[in-house]
């Protein structure tokens, strides 16, 4: 089994356990870091000085990770913005105690148009059904995960 199979049964692993709570944090660390993954996968094979950057923690954080792969045009716009999105919502959660979820921005791109986060959210908003924040936060892992995997599969014949 290669590394990237490993992660990616310890991504599904992880998101089983974190879809059993109420609790809305682990799926969002979870889907983070599968995200990150992939990012990662994309610098170490298109950036011409990955080492420098995977190795630099500090200065290379997700979001500038992020920015780098965008504009180096590996990404494309809607991906990247789902992905911004993402990591502004991990960051609440991860530096303001009590975070509302239901004050996040749920714009996101379905690049299929089979699922509208954002209707989904806006039920969750008015209490008219029975939905929990992660009926919402689920759609949203597998638009952005989901669509970064493929991504870099499809295109870029990364192997799992």
């Amino acid at each position: 089994m290669t590394e990237s199979e490993k992660y990616r049964q310890e991504f599904f692993k992880a998101f089983e356990e974190g879809i059993n709570t109420t609790n809305p944090i682990p799926i969002i660390i979870i889907t983070h870091l599968y995200t990150e993954y992939w990012i990662n996968r994309l610098i170490e094979e298109k950036s011409p000085t990955p080492k420098e950057i995977l190795d630099d923690h500090r200065g290379y954080t997700y979001a500038v990770k992020l920015n780098l792969v965008y504009n180096m045009q590996l990404i494309s716009k809607e991906l990247y913005q789902n992905l911004k999105k993402l990591n502004d919502l991990r960051n609440k959660y991860a530096h303001k105690i009590g975070y509302d979820f239901l004050k996040s921005n749920f714009d996101y791109y379905d690049p299929n148009n089979k699922i509208d986060v954002k209707a989904y959210a806006e039920l969750l908003r008015k209490g008219k059904s029975k939905m929990k924040p992660l009926d919402v936060l689920v759609p949203i892992s597998f638009l952005t995960a989901g669509w970064l995997e493929r991504h870099c599969k499809e295109t870029y014949k990364m192997k799992t």
